[in-house]
């Protein structure tokens, strides 16, 4: 043997195939050192424990022939394999969604850049968590990604984790401040971030702190290790991809100062090849922010103040229009939202009145004493209370008495709240919030919690509110129906009525799980069947949850976090039972019915209390949004909601009416009106800097698509399956659902399906596509041997022609990243000359009906056949070339051009530096960058072909 031979190790079987890559003698014995591309391993194996792999032509030679079903077998892997390195779309219909014209075209223009960095600025509800992992599992697909990290506001962590699982089957891990701790007791010392490839976190957590001299020696050290340990080991951990979701949270502002936030999305975008921003409203009113946004995509595009062009702008980012975007018929996709805000009046004298008076009082006076306090945690469980006595008379009877049992209990818990570390908790939904609150309180208490703590007259006093407000909660929330729910039951009755269907759904949103409860145990005692979402159900228990509302229940009942990620398209009416103070939570609850696949026009009911302060802030808030939404459409209004939520607290202008009921009407006032003059001025801008993204005939979009490889997957296991002499049956009742009789490669496969819109109808069915484990398992089987050979009859051609076929696979790769992947069949029939059109026939099929030919025409012919096909491929291969070199610089030139006028300019501004010293420091090392770029551009521009003869077969082809 010589080096260069194909060798397979008779000790080391499950390495395949290897090259003998050096070779030594001692005494008479051969020693080979073996590199094995499976494993990327080199081994020195003696002589006896290495055997050559016969080529496919020297196994014809021999008569060595493989099984027949392995010819079709090897085909369709290697069809199937090379859909990854061609410049066509296979994500899109491998998982369990349909997706659409537009997302189908965000993900091709991803694949288009020279570097596959993008801003999608989608108007909100049009699926850019959709369309952002279809691009992470099309660059998966073509290996181009292994490690992805998603940075998300804390808020939404869980339903991206969420919706990932349930549609695309991915298992992510979320990482924040109590999972770090357990995974670095798993870890040790090591970087935690590395040990994952698929990793969650929030933009909070991860962004750096920083340490300050007034701060404790104590606090100092713990920013310290946040710094090390979360922020410095996230940049660093080697991610292929990173995605930002609510990327305008990444503001730098006009005179360059950073944030905390910019800083890490800045650090992950210089160390991250891909990168993809997720915003709907990516500028905000500000030119020079928007512009450093735009640079964690293109640092060379948008470095002078003048690159803020449209064009610019335009080649990093796509901006679909809402109620534009069609499916591939061309037919609208959404409907009309039509709210109706209901108000609820009340006796003035009633008890609920009084109960709401009582808590807004109390509310008042101790948060102001926390405010002066500094106690963070009890300012919020304050906000929570006060939301509750809107919500229900039983949410904040069971909450207010439960303090009260704490404070006699134990008050060291309640003192000891001031120490909770909420940081990430200012995101998330508010029964989350007080579920947190409540069990760093009783852990404290399990504990045995310590502290130089004291039962204050404050606290007594306390107390003594707290007793009055649980007995008029209580005779409230029991033996009585609230004015509420008599609204809710009218509102459900009437609309029923009006939709002429006594089984219409209905979807219940409220902010609490009493709330929730409460609303259960009265419509339930009516008859009615219901269902619940919330926070503490497991993933599991909210998809059951799903499929009884889809089927023969009524009302789902669900809390803000319940609801996320799980989409609810088949009900179209929505009764928001209590309003977040958040206005863009009320969106994210519309958002579960008003999207995509709804098919009628959507009812929302908003409940809110009347001669209460919430509804006069309401009011005034309300109203300039709506005249955003009257000059701008309802969709601009929604999209801007997120940026404002940012910009202004809510919750604290809520609870600073309520504190001073007087005097805050002109300060009211005057926050509306800031915030329309703000969303109108981002608006306007933003429509001119961010155009919408040119519409296209969405038929002619199939063209993006591959389109036939559920029919290549389906011919794949069944020809596998004979091959291995197992089953495949179709259901008798169930058209197009099939089952094998025994299990197959250790899997036991029952209600298959090949279609994806059957697997979309019922999630029973398990869809076989292109990433199911066992297609992975047969293309991985079939493509580990590189020498077959075939004594093969097929039928089905126009004639009866004899020859032999060769089987090459052809890489065009720049070893930078760039690959194109070419199956060349060559036809050479028994004249001994190229037959073209048995070639093209070959190229474009896969599913033949052959046998065994058990006659060796041309065995001894075939070193001759060999190198006329070989001349016939190297001509095949030099066109290929020359198209594919011309691809390859057209996009290299480009970007060329891009950073030679980016160093050019900065050359010309290092030049007015004065100090001779620092300009030619400067000068230097910006030539040191310049011929860094060039160097790496240079590599990308070197194209070389990978030639493999995989498979020879010497063919009899008949009618």
């Amino acid at each position: 043997m010589e080096i260069g031979d194909k060798v397979i190790s008779t000790i080391y079987p499950e390495k395949k195939e290897g090259s003998i890559v050096e070779i030594n003698s001692i005494d008479g014995t051969k020693y080979y050192k073996v590199y094995f591309g499976k494993t990327n391993e080199s081994i020195i194996l003696e002589d006896k424990d290495v055997k050559k792999v016969l080529s496919p032509t020297e196994r014809i030679r021999q008569r060595k022939h493989d099984h027949h079903l392995l010819f079709p077998l090897r085909i369709l892997s290697e069809k199937l394999d090379s859909l990854a390195y061609q410049d066509k779309i296979i994500s899109a219909n491998n998982f369990n969604i349909i997706p659409l014209p537009h997302q189908v075209l965000t993900v091709n223009h991803v694949l288009e850049q020279f570097k596959p960095r993008c801003l999608i600025a989608d108007e909100v509800g049009l699926g850019k968590t959709i369309e952002a992992a279809l691009i992470f599992e099309e660059l998966k697909m073509r290996k181009m990604v292994e490690r992805v990290l998603i940075v998300v506001p804390s808020g939404l962590a869980k339903q991206w984790k969420d919706e990932l699982q349930t549609k695309f089957n991915e298992e992510f891990i979320l990482i924040d401040r109590s999972s770090l701790k357990a995974l670095k007791e798993v870890h040790g010392d090591s970087n935690v971030w590395m040990e994952y490839d698929r990793i969650i976190t929030s933009i909070d957590f991860v962004k750096p702190k920083i340490t300050r001299d007034y701060k404790s020696a104590k606090m100092n050290e713990s920013i310290d290790w946040h710094n090390t340990n979360v922020s410095e080991d996230c940049a660093f951990a080697q991610w292929d991809m990173v995605i930002f979701d609510e990327a305008h949270k990444l503001s730098k502002s006009s005179d360059g100062q950073e944030t905390a936030r910019y800083k890490i999305g800045k650090e992950l975008s210089e160390k991250t090849p891909i990168l993809l921003l997720l915003t709907a409203t990516p500028h905000q009113g500000d030119s020079e922010r928007f512009r450093h946004l735009l640079r964690l995509i293109d640092e060379y595009k948008f470095y002078a103040v003048d690159s803020l062009n449209s064009d610019n702008v335009k080649s990093v980012t796509i901006k679909n229009q809402k109620r534009a975007v069609t499916d591939f018929d061309g037919n609208l996709i959404f409907k009309s939202r039509i709210v109706s805000m209901v108000k609820i009046p009340r006796d003035d004298n009633d008890i609920e009145a009084e109960l709401y008076d009582k808590v807004s009082n109390y509310v008042s006076k101790y948060y102001n004493l926390a405010s002066r306090e500094g106690n963070f945690p009890f300012m919020f469980l304050l906000i929570l209370y006060q939301r509750m006595v809107s919500s229900s008379s039983r949410a904040i009877h069971n909450s207010l008495e439960k303090r009260l049992n704490l404070l006699r209990s134990d008050f060291r818990s309640a003192k000891a709240l001031g120490k909770m570390d909420i940081d990430d908790l200012r995101d998330v939904d508010g029964q989350e919030v007080y579920d947190e609150i409540i069990d760093y309180q009783s852990q404290f208490v399990e504990q045995g919690g310590k502290g130089n703590y004291r039962l204050t007259k404050q606290l007594k006093e306390e107390m003594g509110i707290l007793e009055d407000c649980v007995s008029v909660a209580k005779k409230a929330a029991y033996g009585r129906q609230d004015f509420k729910v008599r609204k809710l039951l009218e509102i459900i009755q009437d609309t029923i009525q009006r939709e002429r269907n006594p089984q219409t759904k209905f979807i219940i949103f409220t902010e609490f799980i009493d709330t929730q409860y409460y609303i259960g145990e009265i419509l339930e005692s009516l008859g009615y069947k219901v269902t619940f979402f919330n926070g503490r159900m497991s993933l599991e228990e909210k998809i059951e949850s799903k499929s009884r509302f889809s089927k023969d229940y009524q009302f789902l009942i669900s809390t803000d976090s319940g609801g996320e990620g799980i989409n609810l398209q088949f009900c179209h009416v929505m009764i928001n039972y209590d309003l977040p103070w958040n206005p863009m939570k009320i969106e994210q609850r519309i958002g579960r019915v008003d999207r995509i696949g709804q098919e009628k026009d959507v009812l929302i009911f908003n409940f809110l209390l009347e001669n209460t302060v919430e509804e006069r802030v309401r009011e005034i808030l309300d109203h300039k949004l709506d005249l955003i939404a009257d000059e701008f459409g309802d969709d601009k209004k929604k999209d801007v909601l997120s940026f404002l939520q940012d910009e202004y607290n809510f919750e604290k202008i809520f609870i600073e009416a309520i504190r001073d009921r007087e005097l805050r009407e002109r300060e009211l006032e005057r926050t509306g009106s800031e915030m329309y003059i703000k969303a109108k001025e981002i608006l306007e801008k933003q429509d001119l800097l961010v155009p919408f993204t040119e519409e296209e005939d969405p038929r002619s979009i199939v063209s993006c698509m591959v389109e036939d490889e559920k029919t290549m997957v389906k011919r794949l296991i069944e020809i596998y399956a004979d091959f291995k002499n197992v089953e495949l049956k179709e259901y008798s009742k169930q058209r197009n659902v099939y089952y094998f009789e025994h299990s197959i490669n250790d899997m036991k496969l029952r209600n298959i399906v090949f279609e994806r819109d059957l697997a979309i109808k019922d999630e029973k069915y398990e869809y076989i596509n292109l990433n199911h484990p066992l297609v992975k398992e047969i293309t991985n089987e079939m493509l580990d041997n590189d020498s077959l050979s075939f004594d093969l009859e097929i039928e089905g051609y126009n004639q009866n022609v004899k020859g032999t076929l060769f089987f090459y696979r052809l890489e065009l790769t720049n070893n930078e990243g760039f690959h194109r992947r070419h199956l060349i069949p060559i036809f050479i029939n028994q004249r001994g000359t190229y037959d073209p059109r048995a070639t093209v026939w070959f190229e474009n099929n896969y599913d033949f009906k052959f046998d065994v030919d058990h006659v060796n025409d041309m065995g001894e012919r075939i070193e001759i056949l060999k190198e006329k096909a070989e001349s016939v491929r190297n001509t095949k291969i030099k066109e290929l070339m020359v198209t594919t070199k011309l691809e390859l610089m057209e996009k290299i030139e480009k970007e060329q051009e891009k950073f030679e006028r980016y160093f050019q300019d900065k050359e010309m501004a290092i030049h007015n530096i004065s100090i001779d010293n620092i300009r030619e420091y400067r000068l230097n090392e910006l030539e040191k960058q310049r011929n860094q770029e060039r160097l790496d551009l240079n590599k990308k521009k070197n194209l070389v072909p990978i030639i493999n003869l995989f498979a020879v077969a010497e063919v009899t082809l008949k009618p």
